[in-house]
């Protein structure tokens, strides 16, 4: 059974999933280190084990949706620069390499919704730990732990503000509403509404795609494989919000632990240049 039990081993894990991270992952990588600072804060509580097990779960998790998400958009530009051959048929049953492209491009959605779908199961499930402990069991076993999630938060006196912040972020290209929740969230009347109708929101969305995907015959491949233009044929927003909006909440789980403001966060080197902390 793989443990560890001291600040330095989560340093060292944190270490190699940032190298491993780099390899896989297209572009610029976000990565946080922080596990090392949430053992030090969680090390006084009886179930520290099991909130450093729920964290280390999440960074592994967050790490697996990022290379998802940029293999999907590198997939996306590689079919773009594909049709602008000469004599290009742009039918994927034609043209091989539009295929193979297109295969690839629903390989890494679909894991993609499948398990940011799961991380925002494990994101609830942590809050509950950290928060709530003795009502964690209840969440596990309910038959819509979206549901239990909003029923027993909605009795908790507050949500930690970086974690309400991430919520109203979400709304910056609706200027109204985004000046209404800004005012919410300072006067202290985000939570509980509207904040948590607007994080289940965060899941319903991804819910279409990945109840078709886990339950049924599959939702993504009627677009992934169509012989429309890819443009045409998926929403690729539908990865790049999903992925904003699981990047946002982890922003926010390590503001607990890391001791920055959240406004200071996007400055710190271990989020701009996670290889400096290597």
């Amino acid at each position: 059974m793989f443990v560890m039990t001291s600040k330095k081993q989560y340093e060292a894990f944190d270490n190699q999933l940032a190298l491993q991270l780099a390899t896989k992952a297209a572009g610029t990588i976000v990565f946080h280190h922080f596990l090392g600072d949430a053992f030090d804060k969680l090390s006084s509580r009886k179930d520290s084990p099991k909130l450093m097990a729920a964290l280390l779960d999440l960074q592994i998790n967050f790490c697996f949706i990022q290379i998802d998400v940029t293999s999907s958009v590198g997939r996306w530009n590689n079919e773009l620069r594909l049709i602008t051959k000469p004599h290009s048929s742009q039918s994927i049953l034609d043209d091989h390499d539009i295929f193979a492209t297109r295969l690839e491009i629903l390989k890494s959605t679909s894991s993609f919704v499948v398990r940011t779908r799961s991380f925002w199961d494990k994101i609830m499930g942590f809050w509950v730990l950290y928060i709530e402990p003795e009502a964690y069991d209840k969440f596990v076993g309910a038959k819509s732990r979206k549901k239990a999630f909003k029923k027993i938060a909605s009795e908790w006196d507050e949500m930690p503000y970086s974690v309400q912040h991430a919520i109203v972020r979400k709304f910056q290209k609706e200027p109204m509403y985004f000046k209404v929740l800004v005012d919410k969230l300072e006067n202290g009347n985000l939570y509980p509404e509207p904040f948590l109708t607007h994080f289940s929101q965060l899941m319903e969305r991804l819910d279409v795609y990945r109840t078709a995907e886990t339950h049924g015959t599959g939702k993504l491949r009627k677009y992934s494989l169509s012989n429309l233009g890819l443009d045409k044929a998926f929403d690729l927003g539908i990865v790049m919000n999903s992925w904003n909006d699981a990047r946002h909440m982890m922003d926010s789980i390590v503001c607990e632990f890391i001791q920055l403001e959240l406004a200071d966060f996007k400055q710190s080197p271990r989020y701009l240049n996670p290889e400096k902390h290597i």
